[in-house]
């Protein structure tokens, strides 16, 4: 606010250069906290520590200040200024979806019946990553590989209902479990574990424009990837269901999306690979990852 003496833009830059201070290059673990904790990004105790510190700028100082205690500048500040201007994304409960959507015997189903491949996956695209888990990076190779996110594939032809860059960032942030400490390891720090992929996997296919079994049979195609080659071949693509928005009430249950989008996924990899099928796809990931993925 510049109209506010305590609390204008020059202020809140100089906040948020205190509370990225680090004197230390590594913590008392040996691990690279510096690396780790970046000079022009804030870590989550760094964001609080900065709330705190923006309640009390706001209102704190002054002869008028209204609040006269800590904890009710902070309630000020997050009643007013940011809570009203939270975004719907912003307002999501991640565990909403988790207990509507996901923790279902039908989307287990679906999953068991594709555990192999998703598994060999998850190792196959986390290699260039050195961790235990998936990086942001590799989770957005996969997407693009799979032709289910802007910038896949061959071009942009048939890219109507895909996900976009910002959408792949919050799916894969939503399904992150919260972590205790952010400075220990590059992989509580950035990277997710194979049930967290499981669950953004799940999150794309809620997202995704995703045409219904009937709504494909009367385009005149069986699958998903003939509905994509398809589109890339000219064919104008089917609207967009209101029901595919974020946030909007879902008509359909996910396992049947899911379904769809992971038959899709191994189908555009089976080509992009050159495999002669899902079982030698999985073949060539195990391979590749010296990794071999329990199917039973």
């Amino acid at each position: 606010d510049e109209h506010d003496k305590f609390c204008k833009l020059k202020d809140c830059d100089g906040i948020f250069v205190q509370v990225n201070y680090n004197p230390f290059k590594e913590d008392n673990k040996g691990h690279m906290g510096k690396k780790l904790n970046q000079d022009n990004v804030i870590v989550r105790f760094e964001f609080w520590e900065m709330i705190i510190r923006l309640a009390v700028a706001k209102h704190m100082s002054g002869k008028h200040a209204r609040a006269r205690d800590v904890s009710d500048a902070i309630g000020f500040l997050l009643g007013e200024q940011i809570q009203p201007n939270l975004t719907p994304e912003m307002r999501m409960d991640p565990n909403m979806f988790r207990r509507e959507r996901l923790y279902t015997r039908e989307v287990d189903k679906v999953l068991r019946a594709h555990y192999g491949l998703l598994r060999g996956t998850f190792h196959f695209y986390k290699l260039t990553a050195r961790t235990k888990g998936l990086l942001l990076e590799n989770w957005v190779e996969f997407l693009k590989d799979g032709e289910v996110m802007h910038g896949g594939g061959n071009g942009e032809a048939g890219g109507e209902g895909k996900l976009t860059m910002r959408e792949a960032k919050q799916v894969m942030v939503w399904s992150r479990m919260y972590r205790v400490e952010d400075l220990v390891s590059k992989d509580k720090a950035d990277a997710c574990s194979f049930v967290e992929f499981l669950e953004a996997v799940g999150r794309a296919a809620d997202i995704m424009s995703i045409p219904s079994k009937d709504e494909l049979h009367d385009f005149g195609c069986m699958s998903m990837y003939e509905y994509s080659n398809m589109l890339k071949a000219g064919h104008k693509p089917l609207e967009r269901r209101p029901s595919d928005e974020l946030g909007a009430v879902k008509t359909r249950p996910l396992e049947a999306r899911l379904e769809l989008m992971l038959e899709f996924i191994w189908d555009t990899l089976v080509e992009r690979f050159d495999a002669t099928g899902k079982k030698q796809l999985q073949k060539k990931f195990e391979k590749l990852t010296g990794i071999k993925a329990y199917t039973g």
